[in-house]
């Protein structure tokens, strides 16, 4: 005999955990399904190497699921960027859309254990190390098969970039190989970071500086350092003086000398989008399961947080059936549009920047000055990057029961 719920939520992930707590304060019956409970991590620095950047908006998202719900390790009110050829740069300040920050920096595996907190203490039943062996999705249920049979009649698909959910529905994705890997870790530096979030536009790829609060006098900043698989390859295996010595070159010692390093860690970077966010009518994919995008403008999780406030928008309904046919269409119409636009933008950047011709690059930098100069252009964009712009904002929309 099959247990029954209205909603089947596959990974306990930071998307996952926070659709799974939405789904049920609205009212649905849910059962989440994660390989292991999250842990938190941190290195010697005392910070999780994954360190992420959200727009402020999710603060007040996240701690509607409870008391605990967020943390943060630092914030930035600037963001300043400039490029390896050339001289010109820009800058992006809060108060200039009467922001007081622009993100806030948060441990991923903090957040994930403090939403797994809420789930322990909801009505939630949480399916825990059980291997899914296949899905069934039907006319009127999904069936996902664990030993055990278990029914809804909405399954969602959360479950990271190797989504067991789109492999085992045998999903269809575009893949965009970048050739590039990402040294993610936490540095020590000389001086302080002045609660700005620095980006150096590389030839070889990016490199993101970004500010991290401590109890002492340290000056901590998680660095987010793309490049070419065999840079990031020699990288890693560095000594720690040596890869200090060529981060310091690499940021023009903008935060003066990197002193120490925490352990590295190197991550190939490939971008992709599913062919479809609702391949049924009672199956979503949503974060990771549905895009995965290059990390040169630190959208990732916000994108997938931006999915849940979509799903909760569509749900806040309570339609009787959260599988119904069509309730799902415009959702993967505009979650899919939202996530083609912002790869592509990131495939042009990145390939914008990785043309070292002198005429171009002359071209890049007098773009960057007007662009400075040029205040609705930063307002249009700051607007963008703090989700209060012309993309998807539900946020506001969403009527959470009392």
């Amino acid at each position: 005999m099959a247990k029954r719920f209205q909603v089947l939520v596959v990974g306990g992930g930071l998307v996952g955990a926070a659709a799974a707590l939405g789904i049920e304060r609205i009212g649905y019956s849910v059962a989440l399904f994660e390989r292991a409970a999250p842990r938190e991590t941190r290195g010697r620095l005392g910070f999780d190497a994954r360190m992420i950047a959200l727009a402020p908006k999710w603060k007040d998202f996240l701690e509607v699921f409870g008391d605990g719900a967020w943390h943060h390790h630092g914030q930035f009110e600037r963001l300043l960027a400039w490029e390896e050829l050339g001289t010109a740069q820009v800058s992006f300040d809060a108060a200039d859309v009467g922001a007081a920050q622009l993100g806030f920096m948060a441990s991923m595996s903090d957040l994930q254990t403090r939403l797994w907190t809420q789930v322990e203490a909801s009505s939630i039943e949480v399916f825990l190390g059980e291997h899914i062996e296949d899905i069934d999705v039907g006319v009127e249920h999904v069936t996902i098969g664990t030993g055990v049979e278990v029914q809804g009649s909405l399954l969602i698909g959360a479950d990271g970039a190797s989504s067991r959910v789109r492999d085992l529905l045998n999903l269809d994705r575009t893949l965009r190989p970048t050739g590039q890997s990402a040294i993610v870790t936490v540095v020590e530096v000389s001086e302080h970071h002045a609660n700005t979030a620095r980006q150096r536009f590389l030839h070889d790829g990016p490199l993101a500086l970004l500010p991290l609060d401590t109890q002492d006098d340290r000056h901590v900043v998680s660095i987010v350092w793309s490049q070419s698989d065999a840079q990031a390859q020699r990288r890693a295996a560095l000594d720690e003086r040596a890869f200090c010595e060529e981060l310091t070159d690499a940021s023009e010692g903008c935060l003066g000398e990197v002193r120490t390093a925490d352990e590295r860690f190197c991550l190939p970077l490939e971008q992709q989008v599913s062919e479809s966010f609702t391949p049924s009518s009672r199956t979503l994919l949503l974060g990771d399961s549905a895009r995965v995008l290059h990390p040169l403008a630190g959208q990732g999780a916000n994108l997938g947080l931006e999915d849940v406030e979509a799903l909760l928008e569509v749900l806040q309904h309570r339609p009787s059936d959260p599988g119904a046919n069509r309730l799902w269409r415009d959702f993967s119409r505009l979650r899919g549009l939202r996530s083609k636009s912002m790869v592509a933008a990131m495939s042009f950047f990145r390939h914008v920047y990785a043309i070292d011709d002198p005429t171009f690059s002359w071209l890049r930098n007098l773009g960057v000055r007007l662009v400075d100069q040029f205040g609705p252009v930063k307002q249009f964009l700051l607007k963008e990057a703090l989700g209060d712009g012309l993309a998807l904002r539900t946020a506001e929309k969403v009527k959470w029961p009392a």
